[in-house]
């Protein structure tokens, strides 16, 4: 789902900025106000830019609308002299860059920017996507979590399936998104009383081609035993397998 490459790319966006702050080169730039005359349909655009040298290479950044007050701060004076084609204004200002792998991030830095506010305002749409991502996906992330641990710690015994069924959704690209459940049984084999579990399917075998009471490995935590997985519905794997007690 698009929602669910949200939290993606912010996390990436910020990761970005994040490098910009910490780890980024301060150089010199200059800042260039070039005054819009008033064109053929009567309107004039002010162009503002900020020049500065990557080795041996002019660039330029285009630092968006500032108004008169800023420009004031920068040393703009009252009246100005207009030359076609020239800078009616300059100061100097300087530019924060990353420069990775041909990767190149820069901003310029007056004297009102503050540095971590983009930090501030990136961490709360990651927190308000990372919330977004643990209402669509929190099932999925609690069971690859437990079906990690229990592979890893688990102890073998046999169960079997019950039934199985399915919840789903249809994708504004006709695509269809299918999640598959298991329910499954087994004695526990220290009380002897049955089990029951229902566990989001994972694994490459698909629980609705299997007959019911299809046997099963399921691993459990014996210092635990709320705490259970079907071994073959993991997208995890050992290299020796299991044998069931």
């Amino acid at each position: 789902m698009i929602l669910s490459l949200v939290p993606l790319a912010i996390f990436v966006w910020m990761a970005r900025t994040f490098s910009w702050v910490v780890a980024g080169t301060t150089v010199e730039g200059q800042f260039s106000y070039f005054f819009g005359l008033p064109g053929p349909g009567g309107t004039s655009r002010d162009d503002l830019q900020v020049a500065y040298r990557l080795g041996q290479e002019t660039r330029r950044i285009n630092p968006g609308r500032i108004s008169d007050a800023q420009l004031h701060r920068l040393g703009m004076p009252d009246s100005l002299r207009i030359v076609p084609g020239k800078p009616a204004f300059t100061a100097p200002v300087p530019v924060r860059i990353i420069h990775i792998a041909g990767f190149c991030y820069a901003e310029p830095i007056f004297p009102w920017t503050w540095v971590w506010k983009y930090l501030g305002m990136q961490g709360a749409l990651l927190l308000v996507a990372v919330l977004i991502l643990a209402i669509l996906h929190g099932e999925l992330f609690r069971s690859i979590v437990l079906d990690y641990r229990l592979v890893r710690c688990g102890t073998a015994t046999r169960g079997r399936i019950r039934t199985t069924h399915e919840t789903g959704w249809w994708e504004d690209s006709l695509d269809y998104i299918r999640r598959c459940y298991v329910d499954y049984s087994f004695p526990d084999p220290a009380t002897g009383r049955e089990c029951r579990g229902c566990q989001l399917t994972l694994g490459a075998v698909d629980p609705a081609c299997l007959p019911p009471d299809w046997e099963v490995t399921v691993l459990y935590d014996p210092a635990c035993p709320e705490w259970h997985i079907v071994y073959e519905f993991t997208p995890f794997k050992t290299r020796e397998g299991y044998s069931r007690s």
